[in-house]
Parts: C-alpha cells; structure tokens; sequence
C-alpha cells in the first residue's frame, strides 16, 4: 500500500527501508534547513592610496592627487576627497582633483572610495609644502692636481780633478804588507787618514796636499787582519772623496770608495 513501510524478510534476519515518496520529503526538508541556517559571505572592502605630483611641491604649486584603487569582489563606483581637513568629504570627486597651496606648510589629504557593494575605505598622505623651489646644487669645482715635488737641487761639483787613493802591497802570512799608499788631487787639498788595528804606527794624519801626489809612508808597513785605513777628502762646497782599506786573512784587502757631500760626515754614493 502507498505510504506505509515495506517489509521485506532476508534468511533469518529482517530489514526495511522507506517507501521513495517519504525519503525525497526528507532530502528536500535537509536541504531547505541547509539554505536557511548557511551565514551570508561578507563583501571584500577595496583598497585604495594616494599618489601627486609634483613630488616636492612650493608654495603657489598647483598640485595633482591621483587616486588609485582596486576591489577584489566588484568595483570601485565612489571616489571622494577632503582637502581641507574638515571632515565633509566633499572636496572633490573622481580619482583625480587639484588644489592650489599659496603658503608652506603641512597638509593632509583624506581620500574615501565606497564600491558597488556599499564598502568604504579611508586612506590619507600628508604633503610637505616648501617655501621656495631648492636651489640648484652648485658645481663642485674639478680636484686641482697636485703640485709637482719642486725639483730636486742638482748635486754639487765635483772636486776636480777628483781625488785618486791609492793603496798597493801584498798579501803575507800575518796579513799585508802595504808598500805604498798615496792620494792624487789638486794642490792644496785636504787629506785626513785614519789608522786602526795592529800595524798602525799613527792613528790620524791630517795634510794638505803639496803635490799633484802625495805618499803617506807612515801608513805603509806590515798590517795585521782587521786594521783599516780610512780616507777622507772632503771640500767646502764639492763632493769630495772617502775611501776604506781594510786588512783580511790570506786575501787581498777589501775596499770602499763613495764621496762625501758638503757639509755632510757620512759618505755616499757617487752622484
């Protein structure tokens, strides 16, 4: 019979199930209570910022705000400005207006955009008025090059003619035996000769030429390794003479010659 439930006996168990007009009521019913009880999907707010130019403004500037929104679920239909800072919202519409700044200062804009679905959102940017436009950065004048080193003083004459040392002998089986030392200059020069170590007879000499040559024969004889004979000819204002002898073991004595400068005790190199 319609409506009532049907039995149908399977082995030793029964079961049931209800009649197909009395199962679609209550999927009807489940989806109805479903629709009822879902909550509503709230609408997205857009978004918005604000952009002008130009980007440093002075005063008597006109300057241009630009509006730039977006809305994720519709569309942005409202565009409005407060420019003034009262509240009113009433300074402007669209995405892009202008106002005229006569005096430096801080302001602020406000700008409210409201889409499609009734959604609003606020946003604001404050813009820095100058009393003048900024100067211009001056040049920076080019690095000058740096001064050249002043160039250098030439070196001083040399005596003339220069002075010639000579030292001559040979080698013994205690040291040397020097046989003649004497100096070649001009006439007058001066000559100071040292001596030290075993084998000097005098330990300084101080002449002033008398010939073009002049022998020292109180510094010739038989001299022991490490005695050392020691030359200087120096001048008030030319580069003089130095030179060093110095007595070794079973070989030739080792010699050193530089000139010495004017004024100056150490030798050094020739120029």
């Amino acid at each position: 019979m319609m409506g009532q439930t049907a039995w149908e006996l399977a082995g030793a168990g029964r079961r049931w199930a209800l009649a197909v007009p009395l199962a679609a009521t209550v999927l009807c019913l489940v989806a109805l209570l479903s629709a009822v009880l879902a909550e509503p999907v709230a609408a997205a707010p857009p978004t918005a910022s604000i952009a002008y130019s130009p980007a440093t403004p002075v005063a008597g500037d006109t300057v241009t705000f630009t509006a730039r929104a977006q809305d994720s679920d519709g569309r942005v239909t409202t565009y409005q400005w407060e420019l003034d800072d009262n509240g009113d919202f009433a300074d402007g519409e669209g995405p892009q207006v202008t106002r005229t700044y006569d005096r430096a200062g801080t302001y602020r804009v406000y700008l409210r955009v409201v889409d499609d679905s009734g959604e609003a959102f606020v946003v604001y940017t404050d813009i820095v008025v100058a009393d003048t436009a900024p100067s211009e950065p001056q040049p920076v004048p080019p690095a000058s090059a740096p001064e050249a080193p002043p160039p250098a003083a030439p070196a001083p004459a040399l005596l003339d003619p220069f002075p010639v040392v000579r030292v001559a002998g040979r080698v013994t089986s205690t040291g040397a035996r020097l046989t003649l030392v004497s100096v070649s200059a001009a006439t007058g020069t001066r000559v100071v000769a040292f001596c030290r170590g075993q084998g000097c007879r005098v330990p300084r000499i101080v002449v002033r030429t008398r010939a073009a040559r002049q022998r020292f024969k109180r510094l010739e004889g038989d001299y022991r390794p490490g005695a050392r004979l020691v030359f200087r000819i120096a001048s008030r204002d030319r580069v003089g003479k130095y030179t060093r002898v110095v007595v070794r073991r079973g070989i030739t004595p080792a010699r050193t010659d530089q000139c010495l400068w004017p004024g100056r005790t150490a030798p050094r190199a020739c120029p």
